[in-house]
Parts: structure tokens; C-alpha cells; sequence
């Protein structure tokens, strides 16, 4: 049986965040992707994510990320998220604080042939900021 675009969802979260497997990026980011709020400009292609989601991870020790819940609507998928890890590295644009933090997103997908086409975070950056001491 195929799996779901849901089933790729979870996998997203599963594998390229919390294991760090890079060729799951390959296997699920379309070429032409565009990811939206994961900074002032759009984050165009595997390569461009690429490096966005190097420089989060190397900011945390400890990273996780659970899918709370999620829903499949034809080629959509939308999740809430809770995002949890250790503030080590500065790459958000403060210093590290070495503080533990705990914060939550909507992350809403459009699938194509399988493969992430095109996606919108909604991160609740604020609320990390806050327990990382940036504010």
C-alpha cells in the first residue's frame, strides 16, 4: 500500500529533525519547494533548506520535535508541533544560553508527486526567544 502524505509528514519530522538524516531531504523536498516563515525570505530548494536546517540544529543539544496532531486534506497536510531542546549554539541571533526550551508550531504542507511542494511555518518564536533570554 502507498503511504499517505500524512504517513510523509510524520517521516519529515521523524527522520530529518530529530535523527538529522540528510537523503530523507532528498526523498521528501521537491527540487522547486518553497518553504515560507523560515526567515525574512522565502527558503528556495533542498539546497537552501539545507542549509537553514544545519544552522537550527547546530543552535540546540537535545533537539525533539513531536507532532502533536495532524490532518490530511488532498495534497495538504497541516500539523501543530512541540519543539523542545537545549539553546547551545547562536545561530538564532542571540548567544547561546545553554537554557532549555520548549515552544510550538504549525507547519502546513502542499505535496506534490510525493514530495514536499511547498510549505508555511508558523513558529512560535517569541516564546523561544523568551526562554532563551533573547528578550
Amino acid at each position: 500500500m502507498a503511504e499517505t502524505n500524512l504517513e510523509r509528514y510524520h517521516r519529515w519530522f521523524e527522520e530529518v529533525w530529530n535523527q538529522g538524516n540528510e537523503d530523507t531531504i532528498d526523498e521528501l523536498l521537491s527540487e522547486s519547494s518553497t518553504g515560507h516563515g523560515l526567515g525574512s525570505e522565502p527558503v528556495m530548494g533542498p539546497a537552501a533548506f539545507r542549509q537553514f536546517w544545519s544552522a537550527f540544529l547546530s543552535t540546540f543539544d537535545n533537539f525533539h520535535v513531536s507532532v502533536d496532531r495532524a490532518i490530511e486534506s488532498g495534497d495538504h497536510v497541516a500539523g501543530c508541533l512541540t519543539v523542545t531542546g537545549r539553546h547551545v549554539g547562536d545561530a538564532l541571533g542571540c548567544p547561546a544560553s545553554g537554557k532549555d526550551v520548549s515552544f510550538t508550531a504549525q507547519v502546513f504542507t502542499r505535496w506534490s508527486d510525493g514530495k514536499i511542494a511547498e510549505a508555511w511555518n508558523l513558529v512560535d518564536m517569541a516564546g523561544l526567544y523568551q526562554q532563551a533570554g533573547a528578550l
